[in-house]
């Protein structure tokens, strides 16, 4: 059984529409290794410079393997702008400070 995550999508404004951001984004997921996904939320704030507006969609995706494998061959959307951070539902503590890890 897989645990579920949200998978966060980063966009800076540009001339190409949301929409295409979506299809790019979506494109990395949408595959038979990938649970079908689905926009939860679009959140927008400026960023740290002026004019600078950044989308966020957050997907919930099931996490597995075959996720993760897939996952971390996919550092950029195409040659677009846009990062892609996931954040998981459980959570697992470690002490940063204990040299035995």
């Amino acid at each position: 059984m897989s645990d579920n995550i949200v998978l966060s999508a980063v966009m800076p404004n540009s001339p190409l529409s949301d929409s295409q951001y979506v299809r790019d984004f979506k494109s990395v997921l949408d595959s038979k290794v990938v649970e079908p996904t689905e926009v939860n939320s679009k959140r927008s704030h400026v960023g740290p410079h002026l004019g600078s507006r950044m989308h966020i969609y957050e997907y919930s995706v099931a996490q597995n393997d075959a996720f993760w494998a897939k996952l971390r061959g996919a550092t950029s959307i195409g040659s677009r702008p846009g990062r892609m951070t996931t954040t998981s539902s459980r959570t697992t503590s470690t002490n940063p400070r204990d040299p035995s890890l």
